[in-house]
């Protein structure tokens, strides 16, 4: 403004630039704008368009003096940076009023003020008008609008429709678009879209769209689709692959189990394209290790240690993650001493000062204490983090479950409770259904069932989700104590219940939405407990319910139930089951305890037992007779 004041003050000459020419107002229009300065904004256009009222009373206006499409143009882009849509629909119905007609400019810009404010129903009207007076919507335009959809939660599927829109309007899209609908769909976790987008783009997919897919990919569980689409963009050589890119297939490398030698030709092909490997490569790399096992299973714990040592000698720093999950491969590898070796050197070396000791450094460690079963060196670890949580970090669920499953190790049940009840007192960490079930895992342990059932209880009602591991081990604890029988036999019937729409008669709480459907192992604990109990007839009815539904009892199982059945001189159903056994291919003699009651029940079949009638005699003749001549089969087979 004080220039402005200094040009009026100035006489007009031959060689000097008119008094307030249009061109100086506007560049000071220009500088208030993009510095967000509404107030002098306005005071500029407001004296800009005294001035044309001055010379219109006066005379004819000088040449340049008064307001144009680029005075407008600035203030709506005031307006948008500003998000204040109504200010820019006033500007516009000003702009008509002076007879300035808009251009592309003006209109997207308008447009981007009302989508920052949150006008989004004028979009639609400012296009049409666009249209009507002979202004056609631009990429810019389009992509104007795809942006700030993209950036609100609640839109950002319209960004995706107006994406579809430009790719049919035959305007060429600009890169930013596919990239604001990408960052988006990542936002949303839509990892598929990310996918299906970046090869929409096609040529103008750059670097970075393309590893944001690499890295959906991975998400998506594509660990080949990862390797595969970074070897053609290599040999196609249409984009620069950088070091994000080369992580990134290691990555997959190691989540797909590929041999580690992928991993190593991927570094020294990095290597050969002028690219040199991080901490974060090296890491990823080191996963790799991880992902490529021996027959036994066991990661490839000496390549990561060799990895370690050529990190150390390029000069790169290892990080926690690097140590974390080197410490995780050794654990796995059972090398956990070796883990709790680097662990325990990284506290006492000052070298290392630079890698702090965090709360995943700690999880690292316990994990090594628990597959040790170095259960007092694990609580120690934990009491380091919950005593100095501000020089390790906030305990959180990982370090807890990991300290958890130390105690599962050892049947430690009561301080596996103690544990749980503390890191959501203590800490307000929210326990997941991992933690849950090892806890109830380390009861089963400990003999303590009831603790079991109610541990399984609070699931439920937190709406958890208990996997079938889970219910088996609730089971196989209820099945240890003959007093809770009933009890397994209902949590039985309550898996099988969530199979069918129909509730439950249970008394345990609310299905989860996903509750498992009961497998062998499941029916079979109970079948085994009841019939050493000798409770027959639910051991029968339960028999019969597994194969109901398609599951074939172990010959242990059935041989268990026709014990039942012959001590409580259930001559009858112990016969049908063993015809039905007989029928099923099942050989009688695997078992001694099968073969010694075949024997009692041949002599009482033969006996011809008068509870026997018709055909359950014929019948049981008949398998008498198998028996006898699986009998003798069965001990040729075995030398007898």
């Amino acid at each position: 403004m004080m220039l402005l004041r200094q040009m009026q003050e100035q006489p007009a000459g031959p060689r000097r630039v008119p008094a307030t020419p249009l061109l100086a107002y506007n560049l000071v229009l220009e500088a208030a704008a993009k510095a967000q300065d509404r107030d002098v904004a306005l005071s500029v256009y407001n004296e800009m368009l005294c001035s044309v009222g001055e010379k219109a009373a006066t005379g004819p206006a000088s040449p340049g003096v008064g307001v144009n499409v680029f005075t407008y143009g600035q203030l709506l882009s005031l307006f948008a940076k500003l998000a204040d849509g109504q200010a820019a629909l006033d500007i516009l119905e000003e702009m008509a009023a002076q007879g300035v007609k808009g251009n592309a400019f003006t209109y997207t810009s308008a447009i981007d003020a009302c989508e920052r404010a949150g006008l989004l129903y004028e979009t639609e009207r400012l296009l049409r008008e666009m249209k009507d007076r002979g202004v056609m919507p631009t990429a810019v335009t389009y992509n104007t609008i795809i942006a700030r959809r993209a950036e609100r939660v609640d839109t950002w599927t319209e960004a995706l429709d107006w994406l579809a829109k430009l790719e049919a309007s035959g305007i060429q899209p600009l890169r930013s678009s596919y990239a604001a609908a990408i960052n988006a769909c990542e936002r949303a976790e839509e990892w598929e879209l990310v996918v299906e987008l970046t090869e929409r783009a096609e040529e103008l997919a750059d670097t970075t769209m393309w590893s944001r897919s690499l890295s959906a990919m991975l998400r998506l569980g594509r660990h080949e689709s990862v390797l595969a689409t970074f070897r053609q963009l290599r040999e196609e050589k249409t984009i620069p692959v950088d070091e994000v890119m080369y992580t990134l297939a290691l990555k997959a490398c190691a989540l797909g189990h590929r041999a580690f030698h992928e991993a190593r030709a991927l570094l020294m092909d990095m290597r050969t394209s002028g690219l040199t490997p991080n901490v974060v490569t090296f890491s990823a790399a080191m996963e790799a290790c991880g992902g490529d096992t021996d027959s036994n299973g066991a990661p490839n714990w000496e390549m990561a240690l060799e990895l370690l040592r050529e990190m150390k000698a390029q000069g790169v720093e290892p990080s926690t993650v690097t140590y974390s999950t080197l410490m995780d491969i050794l654990t796995d590898s059972g090398q956990w001493q070796r883990a709790l070796h680097i662990f325990m050197t990284l506290e006492r070396e000052e070298d290392q000062a630079e890698v702090p000791k965090t709360v995943w450094l700690y999880t690292a460690a316990i994990r090594a204490c628990a597959k040790g079963r170095q259960i007092d060196t694990a609580i120690a670890l934990l009491r380091e983090v919950t005593t100095d949580p501000s020089a390790h970090g906030a305990p959180d669920l990982c370090l807890y479950t990991a300290a958890l499953d130390a105690c599962e190790k050892v049947g430690d049940g009561p301080l596996a409770l103690q544990l749980l009840d503390e890191m959501s007192r203590d800490h307000n960490i929210i326990v997941d259904d991992v933690a849950c079930g090892v806890v109830i895992s380390a009861c089963r342990k400990a003999g303590l069932v009831g603790d079991c059932l109610r541990l399984l209880a609070f699931m439920l009602n937190h709406r958890l989700a208990p996997n079938l591991g889970v219910y088996n081990t609730v089971l196989g604890a209820l099945c240890s104590q003959p007093e809770y029988l009933d009890k397994a036999i209902e949590v039985l019937h309550f898996l099988k219940a969530s199979q069918r729409s129909s509730s439950s008669n249970s008394n345990l709480s609310s299905k989860p939405s996903r509750t498992p459907r009961p497998n062998a192992q499941s029916f079979s604990q109970v079948i085994d407990a009841l019939a050493d109990v000798l409770r027959w007839e639910d051991a029968l009815s339960l028999l019969q319910e597994m194969r109901n539904v398609g599951h074939r009892p172990e010959v242990l199982t059935c041989a268990k139930v026709v014990a039942a059945c012959e001590k409580k001189q259930r001559w009858k159903e112990a016969l049908h089951l063993l015809d039905e056994m007989r029928k099923d291919d099942y050989s009688f003699y695997e078992l001694e305890l099968l073969d010694q009651v075949f024997k009692k029940l041949v002599g009482v079949a033969a006996a011809g037992l008068r509870s026997i009638s018709g055909g359950a005699a014929d019948s049981a003749s008949e398998t008498a007779r198998a028996a006898t001549d699986s009998g003798r089969e069965g001990r040729r087979e075995h030398g007898q």
